[in-house]
């Protein structure tokens, strides 16, 4: 599904700030942000893979979901590996309601993600892209979610979310960033918004006009 002008300029300057605010010592970062109607994930950095285990079955090709209750996110798509292992942190990344998870409509760069909590065998997985060389730059992966909101996807803004794995120098990280939502003025709000400008305008005329007269 193709972006119009606006969304993908829109998405420009999210994927801009989400990666100048991607914190040094983190490994890789996911940033989730309300852009209009639609829900817009970004993520960027690298994963060292030494801390995990020998990488399992994946699903090839992989799309970009997110299932926030049970712990489960891809951002991006394209073929992928399953690294499991000893992954501390959270069991999900959103509300406790389990409602399942939803596929994004469009997607760019390499697939990354996780699945935390899974409902078979308890094992942790890290997800990279097919053939991936650990510690290298992932770029940036994004994945949009149309005409959604935080509530339709089970998240909570305002909310951040690590997890960990390896110890000393393969210790590394993976951190989920639900951003808040900007406040929406209402009706009323708006009502003394515009007679406020309204007033401001009128006396600027007026004085315009007194000075124009004067002159004269």
């Amino acid at each position: 599904m193709k972006l119009n002008g606006i969304k993908a300029l829109v998405l420009g300057a999210v994927l801009s700030l989400g990666i100048a605010a991607a914190p040094a010592s983190a490994a890789y970062v996911v940033d989730i942000t309300q852009v209009g109607n639609d829900v817009v994930v970004t993520g960027s950095g690298n994963i060292n893979l030494a801390g995990l285990g020998n990488p399992g079955g994946g699903i090839t090709p992989i799309d970009s979901d997110l299932g926030a209750s049970f712990g489960y996110l891809h951002v991006g798509s394209s073929p992928d590996q399953a690294y499991s292992g000893t992954v501390m942190g959270p069991s999900s990344f959103g509300t406790s309601v389990i409602g399942g998870y939803t596929v994004a409509d469009s997607a760019t760069g390499v697939v990354v993600g996780f699945n935390v909590q899974n409902a078979q065998t308890g094992t942790r997985f890290i997800i990279v892209p097919n053939g991936y060389v650990s510690g290298t730059d992932l770029g940036t992966s994004t994945a949009i979610f149309e005409d959604k909101t935080f509530a339709d996807l089970h998240l909570i803004a305002g909310t951040s979310y690590t997890w960990t794995w390896g110890i000393g120098q393969n210790l590394d990280s993976f951190t989920v960033n639900v951003e808040q939502v900007a406040a929406v003025p209402e009706p009323s709000t708006w009502a003394m918004m515009i007679f406020g400008f309204a007033g401001v305008s009128f006396l600027a005329y007026r004085r315009k006009r007194g000075e124009t007269l004067r002159l004269v």
